[in-house]
C-alpha cells in the first residue's frame, strides 16, 4: 500500500433518508434492496465519470455514500475547473439518484417519505494507511471537508433542491465559473457555511466560516 500521503480533494456526500419510520411496516428485504439499488447507481455513476485513479475511496456508510476525488497534478494550476467539473459531476448523480428513486417508489407503495441530501466540499485530506491487526490494509481519511459534507447533505432535501455547496469551496472556486459555464440559470445555488446550525442558506446568516 502507498505511504500516507496529502493531497487536494472533494468530497461528494449523499444521504438517504425517511425510510426509517417505515422499516417496521415494510418487508426488510425491499428496504434493503432500494437502499443498495440506490447506492449501485451512484458507484457505476462515479465510475463512469471518474478513473481508479482520480477516486481515493467510495465509503458506504449505512445509507449514506461518500466519495472522495484527488485532483490530479495536471489539475493543480486549475482548481477552479476542478471543482467546477466536482458540482457538474454531483448534479449529475442527483439527477441518477432521482431517477432511481422515482422507479423504486413506483414498485413499493407508501415510499413518498424517502428523500436524500446532498452535498460537496473541498480541502486538503490527509491519507493514513494503516494495517490492522489481522494484517488488514485500510485507508483513513482526514479532513475539513469531509466534516463539512456530512453536514450539509444531511441539511438538504427536496424542497432545497438536493444539493448544498460548502461556501468556502463556493467562494474561493466556484463564485465565477457556476455562471460562466451557464450552470446556473436564474437563481443562486444553495450554499451553506459550517456551523453547528446548518439548516439556512448562507445568505440568510452572516456567521464567518470557521
Amino acid at each position: 500500500m502507498q505511504q500516507n500521503k496529502s493531497f487536494l480533494g472533494a468530497v461528494i456526500y449523499i444521504d438517504l433518508r425517511g425510510y426509517t419510520k417505515i422499516v417496521e411496516e415494510k418487508v426488510l428485504e425491499n428496504i434493503a434492496q432500494l437502499i443498495y439499488n440506490y447506492q449501485e447507481v451512484i458507484t457505476q455513476k462515479i465510475n463512469n465519470l471518474y478513473t481508479d485513479e482520480d477516486i481515493a475511496i467510495i465509503e458506504y456508510m449505512g445509507d449514506g455514500v461518500m466519495i472522495i476525488i484527488k485532483q490530479q497534478e495536471l489539475e493543480v494550476t486549475n482548481t477552479d475547473m476542478f471543482a467546477h467539473n466536482i458540482y457538474q459531476n454531483a448534479t449529475t448523480i442527483k439527477n441518477s439518484v432521482l431517477k432511481i428513486l422515482k422507479l423504486e417508489k413506483e414498485k413499493y407503495t407508501d415510499l413518498d417519505s424517502i428523500d436524500f441530501g446532498m452535498a460537496v466540499s473541498l480541502s486538503k485530506i490527509y491519507q493514513k494507511n494503516i494495517t490492522t491487526n489481522r494484517n488488514q490494509q485500510r485507508k483513513m481519511f482526514f479532513g475539513v471537508s469531509l466534516n463539512r459534507a456530512t453536514k450539509i447533505g444531511n441539511a438538504m432535501d427536496a424542497k432545497k433542491n438536493h444539493i448544498g455547496i460548502d461556501k468556502k469551496m463556493y467562494d474561493d472556486y466556484l463564485v465565477n465559473t457556476l455562471h460562466k459555464y451557464n450552470m446556473v440559470k436564474g437563481t443562486k445555488p444553495i450554499v451553506h457555511m459550517y456551523s453547528e446550525n446548518i439548516t439556512k442558506p448562507s445568505s440568510e446568516r452572516k456567521a464567518s466560516l470557521k
